[in-house]
């Protein structure tokens, strides 16, 4: 299916791509959440809160899922990698905005805190794997 992002004169990824990759995600994620929490504690928003539990449990699930293409692709060649981070990305965005909305009309979770959080975790794990990533291919030749 993906033959012809395998073959090729394509360089090899460096190996480390993949721990990396998830780590980045990982604390992306951690980092995010903590910081969202912290700035809700202060301005006591409980129903922000609630949308950020949604957003959270939507955005570990669907970044878990998004880095099957990438790591699937930053263990092979160059050009697999370009395609499993776009994959990466596509996969993300359809789990987080069809979780997130399923959060709210079936979860009753309210809809902007859980949707604008959302946002941003989707932001903010682009933003690691993406560096991470452009890192890794950089260096290629």
């Amino acid at each position: 299916m993906f033959a012809f992002v395998t073959a090729g004169q394509s360089p090899a990824m460096p190996r480390a791509t993949a721990r990396r990759v998830v780590v980045a995600v990982v604390g992306a994620l951690l980092v995010t959440g903590a910081s969202i929490l912290a700035i809700l504690t202060l301005v006591q928003k409980p129903d922000w809160t609630r949308g950020l539990i949604a957003a959270g449990v939507v955005s570990a699930l669907a970044s878990a899922l998004s880095l099957i293409p990438l790591l699937w692709g930053v263990r092979r060649t160059l050009n697999a990698a370009v395609a499993g981070y776009f994959l990466a990305m596509g996969v993300r965005l359809a789990v987080s905005i069809g979780g997130a909305m399923l959060a709210v009309h079936a979860g009753g979770y309210p809809q902007t805190p859980t949707l604008l959080l959302m946002a941003v975790f989707y932001v903010t794990v682009l933003a690691a794997e993406s560096l991470v990533v452009a890192a890794a291919t950089w260096t290629m030749k």
